[in-house]
């Protein structure tokens, strides 16, 4: 991420957290990184309906995408729906 990080403590209720465990477990990142994007997604939305520039928006999600190199991620869902066309 590049950026300082600071300890939060969250409360979630048992469906909450079991959610995101199912979800971090598919996506292979951590938790942690799940509730970061899920914030900063809010946020821009927040922003979006506030008004705030493109360009702000655009900088303020820049290298957001940690899971893999988003192009190669690109690849592989191509082939995938490509393989799912094909199959049905």
């Amino acid at each position: 991420m590049g950026k300082a990080l600071i300890r939060t403590v969250i409360n979630l209720t048992v469906s909450q957290k079991a959610w995101l465990d199912q979800q971090a477990v598919l996506r292979r990142v951590s938790i942690s990184s799940l509730i970061r994007r899920a914030v900063s997604e809010y946020r821009i939305r927040e922003q979006r309906r506030a008004g705030v520039p493109f360009e702000e928006v655009l900088n303020l999600t820049a290298g957001i995408w940690e899971a893999e190199d988003g192009f190669d991620y690109q690849e592989r869902i191509r082939k995938e729906w490509r393989g799912a066309l094909d199959s049905g």
